[in-house]
């Protein structure tokens, strides 16, 4: 069961009850409400596991920058292979405090980490738990974690007409301000920044291979276009497949961009 809600525009100055009320009548009358998703399905409530994982990758992150940041202090090299693992690099720290931070640091980076793979565990289990989940994993580029959060955000691929609105939605593309027919820039679209960030890291994770996107990437580069719009173009690509394949409720085969 879906449902719509309308979103007021955003107006400053004080509020109350009366004023939105007011505000909503009007918009309501000229017809420029705009309504707002939202379902009733069980995909909604992967958004409390994307959440939290998001939380949890995000003070893991923070907590590592603070432990590298107490050696880099001290003129101490960073690039061991397993230094945020290694208990052996606490003891080249030079002072008792110095140390007995770095000891609740490292702590919560194992903590941390522990609690991202039981994330990591559930994003998987949702591969065979959920069919859309499953479909999109056999995108290029789109493991369990983003395939988990691509379904959580988008709920329904029915939404988006065309893949055109599923980039708008992802903040993939940016729209012309325009006025008495001259253009004075461009303003990216309210969407999901989550969305943006998982097409965007798909893009790097196939570039690192030979594929068909690739060789898209690699043409465009010759073209002159820059590193950034060629990475976005092969980012709007993996939000089309994304789009094509939930729809049609067929996986992909190859390479996935055929």
């Amino acid at each position: 069961m879906c449902w719509w809600s309308v979103n007021p525009r955003k107006k400053k100055g004080a509020k109350n009850d009366d004023i939105d009320a007011a505000e909503i009548s009007d918009l309501l009358r000229v017809d420029r409400l705009k309504s707002v998703f939202h379902v009733d399905d069980v995909l909604m409530h992967l958004r409390v596991l994307i959440s939290g994982y998001a939380d949890i990758t995000q003070e893991l992150v923070r907590a590592k920058n603070r432990y590298k940041a107490l050696y880099r202090q001290v003129a101490i090299p960073t690039n061991h292979k397993r230094f945020y693992e290694s208990e052996e690099m606490l003891l080249q720290l030079d002072t008792p405090y110095r140390y007995y931070v770095a000891c609740t640091l490292h702590e919560q980076i194992n903590l941390l980490e522990e609690q991202r793979r039981g994330y990591v565990e559930r994003f998987e289990a949702n591969v065979s738990k959920y069919k859309p989940i499953k479909q999109l994993t056999s995108i290029p580029g789109i493991g369990p974690v983003r395939a988990n959060q691509i379904v959580g955000v988008m709920v329904t691929p029915y939404r988006f007409p065309t893949k055109y609105n599923l980039f708008s939605y992802a903040m993939l593309t940016k729209h012309k301000r325009e006025s008495d027919g001259k253009i004075y820039g461009k303003k990216r679209a309210l969407g999901r920044s989550i969305l943006k960030k998982v097409f965007k890291s798909a893009a790097l994770s196939v570039l690192g291979s030979d594929n068909l996107m690739r060789k898209k990437y690699d043409a465009m580069r010759s073209a002159g276009a820059d590193d950034r719009k060629a990475r976005n173009a092969v980012a709007k690509k993996i939000a089309a497949t994304t789009l094509g394949v939930w729809k049609s409720g067929k996986g992909v085969g190859g390479d996935g961009f055929s």
